[in-house]
C-alpha cells in the first residue's frame, strides 16, 4: 500500500488510516505565514536615525533597546522629534508609543532610500498622566521605511519616550 498525497482540505476533514498517518502529518504542515513583528526592534533592523536632543544618560537609542528602565529624554523646549529607520520598506499595521509628559504628538512616515517626502500618518492628544507612563496605540495601515515622531507639546518642561513599537511586516 502506497500512501496517497492528501489535499490540505481533506486533511482537516478526515483522519487517515494508520498506514498514511505520516503522510497526513506532512500534509498538516502549513506554509509559513509571515507574522506581524515589531519592526522598530534592532533585531528586525530598526534604528534611531536622528533626534533633536541628546543626553548621554538617556540617549535616543534607549527608545528601542528593549530595557523597560531606559528612556529618551527631551532637553527642554518643544517641538522635539526623532526619526526611526526600519530595516526595510514595510507594511505598518499599528504604532504604539510609551511616553511620559507628552501632550501632543504627530507621526509621519515616508518610503524610499532617504527620509524625505514625509506624510502625516496621525496626530494624537495624549491625556495627562501626571508623569506616569502614557500608552497610545494607533491602528493605521501605512507603507514606511522611516517613521518620524514629533512631540509638539508637553505637560511639563521635559518629556520622555520609553518605547516605540511598530507592528507590521517587511516587504
Amino acid at each position: 500500500d502506497v500512501a496517497r498525497p492528501c489535499h490540505i482540505l481533506s486533511c482537516a476533514r478526515q483522519r487517515p488510516p494508520a498506514r498514511t498517518r505520516t503522510a497526513a502529518r506532512a500534509c498538516r504542515q502549513r506554509p509559513l505565514r509571515l507574522m506581524s513583528a515589531d519592526l522598530a526592534n534592532p533585531a528586525a533592523g530598526g534604528s534611531i536615525l536622528s533626534a533633536t536632543s541628546f543626553d548621554m544618560m538617556h540617549a535616543p537609542e534607549s527608545i528601542i533597546d528593549g530595557d523597560p528602565s531606559s528612556f529618551w529624554s527631551t532637553t527642554g523646549s518643544y517641538p522635539q522629534e526623532f526619526v526611526l529607520k526600519l530595516g526595510t520598506e514595510s507594511d505598518v499595521e499599528s504604532i504604539s508609543t510609551y511616553t511620559a509628559n507628552v501632550r501632543k504628538m504627530t507621526v509621519e512616515t515616508c518610503t524610499g532610500m532617504s527620509p524625505q517626502g514625509w506624510e502625516q500618518l496621525y496626530e494624537v492628544d495624549v491625556e495627562d498622566e501626571h508623569g506616569s507612563l502614557q500608552v497610545s496605540t494607533q491602528n493605521i495601515p501605512s507603507a514606511a521605511t522611516f517613521v518620524k515622531f514629533k512631540i509638539k507639546s508637553g505637560w511639563a518642561d521635559y518629556a520622555t519616550v520609553h518605547k516605540v513599537s511598530v507592528q507590521g511586516k517587511s516587504r
